[in-house]
């Protein structure tokens, strides 16, 4: 009478399988959760330096064309609100843009927002 073989390989040949079946969808879900948190903080970026932009380009120019150029120049072309305030501005004052961007992501917030200030300078009108 023979005895069957008590091989440790022939008893876990389905676990590893079973083991690995698990571990794919968490590793998958650990995979999207990064991405989707560098998306965001990508947006959070973008939003931040297009404020900054939309800031020195209205300490330097009264035109509020000039801010929005600045501000769509910073966002790759996206869809962004911009709020600038004061809107009469003189040499001395502070003036805050702020800049509401949508994200692109599925989940999250609907939206990123950034606000820079800054000085106005001397500002020479062009003729």
């Amino acid at each position: 009478m023979s005895m069957p073989c008590a091989s440790p390989w022939r008893r876990e040949g389905g676990s590893v399988s079973l083991e690995f079946a698990l571990a794919l969808p968490a590793f998958f879900l650990i995979v999207l959760a990064f991405l989707h948190t560098v998306g965001f903080a990508r947006d959070l970026v973008v939003v931040q330096v297009a404020a900054r932009e939309g800031a020195r380009a209205a300490a330097v120019s009264r035109d509020d064309a000039t801010v929005r150029a600045a501000v769509d120049a910073a966002v790759d072309g996206r869809a962004a609100r911009i709020s600038i305030s004061p809107r009469q501005r003189s040499t001395g004052d502070l003036v805050r843009v702020e800049v509401i961007l949508p994200t692109r992501l599925p989940v999250g917030p609907p939206t990123v927002t950034g606000t820079a200030v800054a000085r106005v300078e001397a500002i020479v009108d062009a003729p």
